[in-house]
């Protein structure tokens, strides 16, 4: 699902060690990606295109994936694969799904348009909900574990001495940290659900000596990362879940596109459906209590670096952060439930909660008016410029060399005309010339 627009999370993971080199740029990365999860995932929340709705969360998760690459931790990295790899199923699930309920309603996609659809198309809104509950982050299906690792890799980074406490044992679930690097330089027997230790204690210095660290790479800013990607978990949830009632429950309502074609979708689009609905499900606990992701990807090149290794610890469940980000979801879920649960439309509950905010993200926040303002436009100013000079410049200079030989081999030829007579004219002024010439010098 969304292979392409995913290629940047494996290129930043592939890149892990030059990345390491400068803790600025990563938490750079860690800034964009958490303000790009926040900002699509309000935009997510009005729109209507039940597509456009999973193309915002799709945006929303990728920047979830790049706020915990720029943690610079083993456990952000891995958390990085682990949610991208979970995200794979669950979203090639909702998309499938909107694809069955688009086909059954004769190519209409707005959600205001159609209701009710549970009971004409059973198959598909039971597939369509495990989808979402895995992108809500809902245990115990495929997002909820990944969505935990993510939320740790910033909480880490934001309350480092509260994880370091952990480390020293005050938490039951901490097994003995097992020895992360041997004496070849690669990494042994270690999880991915560590924290980060290379900007504080005795690893902070050596980073720091080296490179220095960023002005932005603090605990306050992490923190306010961290807040910033649990307000995402909840309104994640909540537009997962608006799409979910506004399509499958209420009153049945059928566009007049469909006609009676109306019905579930055939074998050949509901069986791909129930097959992904399978790892949607378990794929997350699967790959999260066997470690077997977590080993692979601690023995890649990528991070066997010892600026990756240090950063590893023990194993642990983060069960405080597991619950914060389920209340988060349940929350969102609520609200979604309250506003449009059996409601033929959501536009006057959205007015009243959002009230002048809603126009603001219908415009998707004038993103691309301002993208196409700053960008666009001088871009398109600076070509319209450069055509002119192309033109009126380099088309003309170029003429004009090639034309300067062929208009002087137009007059030199004028002067190999073939007549006798002309010729000796030209000698007969020419000795005339050179006869005045030595005189005037004598």
């Amino acid at each position: 699902a969304a292979t392409m627009v995913t290629a940047g999370v494996y290129l930043v993971a592939r890149s892990a060690p030059l990345f390491m080199a400068c803790p600025g740029a990563l938490v750079t990365v860690s800034i964009i990606g958490t303000t790009t999860a926040l900002v699509a995932a309000l935009i997510g929340t009005v729109q209507n295109d039940l597509k456009r709705v999973l193309a915002y969360s799709t945006i929303s998760q990728l920047g979830y994936m790049f706020a915990c690459l720029g943690t610079g931790t083993l456990l952000g990295f891995t958390a990085a694969i682990f949610h991208l790899l979970t995200h794979a199923f669950f979203k090639a699930l909702l998309f499938l799904g909107a694809g069955s309920v688009m086909h059954s309603m004769g190519g209409v996609i707005d959600m205001r348009r159609f209701g009710g659809l549970r009971k004409l198309m059973p198959i598909t809104a039971t597939t369509f909900l495990i989808g979402s509950l895995a992108l809500a982050g809902i245990a115990p299906f495929a997002g909820f574990f990944s969505k935990d690792e993510i939320l740790a890799s910033l909480h880490s980074k934001g309350w480092p001495d509260v994880h370091h406490s952990a480390e020293n044992g005050h938490h039951a679930m901490i097994p003995e940290l097992p020895s992360a690097l041997s004496h070849s330089g690669t990494m042994h027997d270690v999880g991915y659900r560590g924290v980060s230790n290379y900007d504080n204690h005795s690893s902070s210095h050596q980073t720091s000596d080296v490179v220095g660290l960023d002005a932005l790479n603090q605990p306050a800013v992490w923190k306010a990362l961290f807040w910033m990607a649990l307000v995402t978990a909840g309104l994640t949830a909540f537009y997962t879940f608006r799409a979910v009632f506004m399509t499958f429950t209420g009153p049945l309502r059928i566009p007049d596109e469909a006609g009676d074609h109306a019905h579930e979708s055939p074998s050949v689009m509901t069986t791909p459906l129930l097959i992904l609905a399978i790892p949607a499900t378990f794929i997350g606990f699967i790959l999260f209590t066997t470690d077997g992701l977590a080993h692979f990807l601690a023995a890649t090149p990528s991070f066997t670096t010892p600026s990756i290794v240090k950063t590893a610890t023990a194993s642990v469940f983060h069960w405080d952060l597991a619950i914060q980000g389920t209340l988060a979801a349940a929350l969102g879920i609520v609200i979604a439930a309250v506003g449009h649960l059996g409601r033929r439309s959501d536009g006057p509950q959205l007015e009243r909660w959002l009230g002048p905010v809603r126009p603001f993200l219908e415009h998707r926040m004038f993103i691309d008016q301002l993208y196409a303002a700053v960008i666009v436009k001088p871009i398109e100013a600076i070509a319209f410029l450069a055509a002119i000079f192309d033109r009126s410049f380099i088309d003309r200079s170029v003429r004009f060399v090639a034309h300067l030989p062929l208009a002087l081999g137009s007059v030199v030829r004028q002067l190999q005309s073939g007549l006798l007579q002309r010729y000796a004219l030209a000698g007969v002024i020419g000795v005339l010339a050179i006869i005045v010439f030595l005189a005037w010098r004598l």
